[in-house]
């Protein structure tokens, strides 16, 4: 009994949205860690959610409240709920990702997220031509 493989161009379509899915998620997070390095502005918060991903709610120096998430980190201590703390925005864009002060400049996420983008890069054009040699050696025998 012989299975069937699909075909190379389809693992590498597949693979080509994948990576730029991943490539697109990367972006988005440097971006912001950009931002708010750059022009990041502290602010009190108060915790609102912490089921989903944290979310706080907080007011800018001209009165505006909004709600954002606290980006991704993986140092720093948990927020709890209606808890108070400081946070990092980015004043040109207040309703993006937000940093938890006690854990401000934990880029773990977005280097491993750049570290998986990279691999895949090299990977699938790697093993989308190791199968379209290996469909076409089947061919020829």
């Amino acid at each position: 009994m012989s299975t069937k493989r699909p075909p190379a161009w389809l693992f590498g379509l597949m693979g080509a949205v994948v990576v730029a899915g991943f490539a697109y998620g990367t972006y988005t997070m440097w971006s912001n860690d950009i931002a708010l390095s750059e022009r990041g502005q502290r602010a009190s918060a108060r915790v609102v959610d912490t089921v989903r991903r944290d979310e706080v709610e907080f007011r800018t120096p001209d009165g505006r409240q909004f709600r954002s998430l606290i980006g991704q980190r993986v140092s720093g201590p948990e927020p709890a709920l209606d808890e108070q703390i400081e946070i990092v925005y980015d004043p040109a864009d207040p309703s993006s990702d937000v940093d938890d002060v006690r854990a401000t400049n934990d880029r773990t996420v977005t280097f491993v997220m750049l570290g998986i983008t990279t691999a895949a890069a090299v990977a699938i054009p790697m093993l989308t031509w190791r199968l379209a040699r290996q469909s076409g050696r089947r061919r020829s025998t």
